[in-house]
């Protein structure tokens, strides 16, 4: 078992350590400290014995500048697994609190974890980001083992299997589930800070088209404050990072949704005639994502009601939902009263569900 409980503490625990004081921000912490206070915890193994006896590795998926994943199969069921070797001079620690003690944790791994909701009893479940499974702290390197979705790849591999031809339907599917996995993570306190086609798997033998985001290497914490300092890839970053000014974590994710959306275009056949092979909502989808003014900028809850994504009726219930509370408007009293008389005979299509 991965996680550890205030009922099932795990043998594998680092021994407590000091006390320090770090800020890791607001959005993960017990309010009274800024070292992270978890309800959960990762049970950490410490022996590269244990790991080749319970692992074996074949062949390179991929290389970064954070480290080298592996394929491997998990020997007691056969089941698929990627393995990521992080050479120890790349590899950065950080305090966390857990049953009142103190370890000094893999950042990468307890962001990881926490961007899928397993550290914070609060925290949203996100299926959307890539599945953790073991972690080996040893000597000279660090292994993060995860799950493997059978017959994955990566956007870029995707684009190739398509030969640069994604249909405007399968976009949809991939941005609409990447869009409220992204949600999601924001919502747990976590700054992804590297969203691109290197970093989302898909699995094209689904009619789904299931996703899960991977690589928390450049990942941080949600903060309140502007961050001034920017560790992505330069090609996705917002206009405001390549101004040198300061960015917001959200609006930097949603200008990241929006180049890899473009990117999913980029080799179409009619693309020197611009995009006008796209519908009309789709183009002002990855427009709003892509507004050079971050101000202007939308959030992602509200890029996660866009018609493109949901059709109309996401943005006519949020509407509905504001006139509610206007009731000192004649206009809103009218349109209250037209949507009272609409569902009032068609209960079934309420708006207000």
């Amino acid at each position: 078992m991965l996680l550890s409980t205030s009922s099932n503490q795990s043998k594998a625990l680092p021994e407590p350590v000091p006390p320090a004081a770090p800020d890791f921000g607001e959005r993960f912490s017990n309010h009274t400290s800024m070292i992270p206070l978890l309800d959960n915890f990762i049970n950490f193994q410490f022996s590269k014995n244990e790991f080749k006896a319970k692992y074996e590795e074949c062949q390179v998926l991929g290389e970064g500048s954070f480290g080298t994943v592996y394929a491997g199969i998990r020997r007691s069921d056969l089941t698929q697994v990627a393995v990521k070797h992080i050479p120890k001079e790349k590899v950065t620690y950080m305090w966390v609190r857990y049953q009142n003690s103190f370890y000094l944790c893999v950042s990468e791994v307890i962001l990881m974890a926490q961007a899928a909701g397993l550290l914070y009893n609060s925290s949203d479940e996100n299926r959307g980001i890539i599945g953790l499974i073991d972690v080996y702290d040893l000597e000279e390197e660090v292994l993060i083992v995860m799950e493997r979705p059978q017959k994955s790849m990566d956007i870029s591999k995707y684009i190739e299997q398509q030969e640069g031809q994604v249909t405007e339907h399968k976009a949809k599917s991939i941005l609409k589930q990447l869009v409220d996995a992204a949600l999601l993570m924001h919502n747990n306190g976590i700054f992804h800070q590297d969203i691109k086609d290197l970093n989302v798997l898909v699995s094209p033998e689904e009619d789904s088209l299931p996703i899960r985001i991977i690589d928390f290497g450049c990942s941080d914490f949600v903060k309140f404050q502007p961050y001034s300092e920017y560790n992505g890839t330069l090609s996705s970053a917002p206009p405001e990072v390549l101004y040198g000014i300061q960015n917001d974590a959200e609006l930097t994710t949603v200008w990241q949704i929006g180049t890899l959306l473009k990117e999913l275009f980029e080799h179409q056949r009619h693309i020197l005639k611009g995009y006008s092979f796209l519908s009309q909502e789709c183009i002002h989808f990855m427009n709003q994502c892509l507004t050079f003014d971050p101000e202007q900028r939308p959030g992602l809850e509200k890029l996660q009601c866009h018609s493109w994504l949901t059709g109309t009726l996401c943005r006519l219930r949020l509407m509905v939902k504001m006139c509610w509370n206007i009731p000192q408007s004649c206009e809103a009293q009218a349109f209250r009263k037209a949507i009272h008389n609409i569902t009032l005979h068609n209960p079934k299509n309420s708006l207000l569900k």
